[in-house]
């Protein structure tokens, strides 16, 4: 499938979604279940499938707000079709960030401290929220492929989010 035809069949199938909306995530989960089992099957039929899931059902999850459906299928996709490429990206996020999961921890409460102690947003902040996260292999891979870039280039594998709630509003 090229991306406008797997475009339009997502289309579709959220179309026929409205009368059952049930029938996506099973869809889903049955595509994430035959991925998983497909090395029981000929190369070509895992490589058919996997292509399928990354172009299809990956943005289709993405889309209906199943994040860790997407982000499975997508890892899941990508390590059969790219099975070397994403070996070396792994090995590469194993020596940029071996502490990533100590380290991250410690950012989120240092930024959640340098903000807690802004005199610039006293008055102006009500609350505010710090998250942090570790970008997942297979998005690391998506933004590779999509903008053609090499790994030395990307310089986000952790994540921090700030929300805040400015002074006043009542939410």
């Amino acid at each position: 499938l090229d991306e406008a035809a797997a475009a339009m069949l997502r289309t579709a199938i959220l179309r026929n979604a409205v009368s059952e909306p049930r029938a996506v995530p099973v869809l889903l989960g049955k595509q994430l279940q035959g991925l998983r089992s497909a090395d029981a099957q000929p190369a070509e039929e895992q490589h058919s499938r996997a292509l399928q899931a990354v172009q299809l059902y990956a943005p289709l999850a993405q889309a209906t707000g199943l994040q860790t459906v997407s982000l499975e299928l997508e890892r899941i996709s990508f390590r059969k079709l790219f099975p070397s490429s994403m070996r070396r990206l792994q090995h590469w996020y194993d020596q940029v960030w071996p502490d990533a999961d100590t380290v991250l921890p410690m950012l989120v409460q240092q930024l959640r401290n340098q903000l807690l102690h802004a005199p610039s947003l006293e008055g102006l902040v009500a609350d505010f929220q710090v998250t942090g996260r570790i970008k997942s292999i297979s998005s690391t891979f998506r933004k590779l492929l999509k903008d053609g870039m090499v790994v030395e280039r990307v310089k986000d594998v952790l994540a921090l989010r700030v929300v805040l709630l400015p002074a006043g509003d009542s939410r």
